[in-house]
């Protein structure tokens, strides 16, 4: 559902538009998932945990194919109600 090509362009309109961008993304299969783009940084809300926060450009930014894995990963760990194990992947980079 999260793919890197989504996550890059939503950066490229906010750059553009030079505003942030919040969105939901809704699915039959999955409860929604709000995509927060700001300063760069990709913040991601699911079932009401903050999940993922993480510089998306940048010489710093390490965000890709693996970040968009373990996102979904912690998706169905969530919506299994495994929350312990779902918690120990999130990820909360520290950003400026």
């Amino acid at each position: 559902m999260i793919t890197v090509g989504l996550i890059k362009e939503l950066q490229f309109i906010s750059s553009s538009l030079k505003t942030p961008l919040l969105l939901t993304i809704a699915s039959t299969s999955f409860p929604n998932i709000t995509v927060q783009i700001e300063n760069e940084t990709l913040t991601l809300t699911y079932l009401g945990h903050l999940i993922w926060r993480e510089k998306v450009l940048g010489d710093s930014s390490f965000f890709g194919v693996e970040s968009c894995d373990t996102i979904a990963r912690i998706m169905v760990l969530l919506k299994n109600h495994q929350i312990n194990e779902a918690k120990e992947l999130f990820y909360l980079e520290e950003t400026t």
